[in-house]
């Protein structure tokens, strides 16, 4: 599967933002990917949106489980779009 994520923290304490791309033409649901912090996690960008042509698939906010995963104790689950990116940022804790 070529499904990679970065987690990239912010300057000064801010909260990190994670990327997620999905570089197959097949869409993966319930992806499951561990998060660095609490909290609901917002999709901030999403290349598959329909402001950008698409079909919108996979925009949405994600709350985090305490499911470990990925060397994390919190994860969300979550869909992937098929060729997509997504920027996704924690709010509240």
């Amino acid at each position: 599967m070529s499904v990679y994520a970065w987690v990239r923290q912010g300057e000064g304490g801010a909260d990190p933002v994670i990327v997620i791309n999905n570089f197959t033409p097949t869409p993966c649901d319930a992806y499951r990917l561990g998060v660095p912090n609490e909290g609901v996690w917002d999709v901030v960008l999403n290349s598959n949106a329909e402001t950008y042509g698409q079909s919108g698939h996979g925009a949405k906010a994600f709350s985090r489980e305490a499911i470990p995963d990925s060397g994390q104790q919190h994860s969300i689950s979550l869909d992937l779009p098929e060729n997509t990116a997504l920027f996704l940022k924690r709010f509240g804790g």
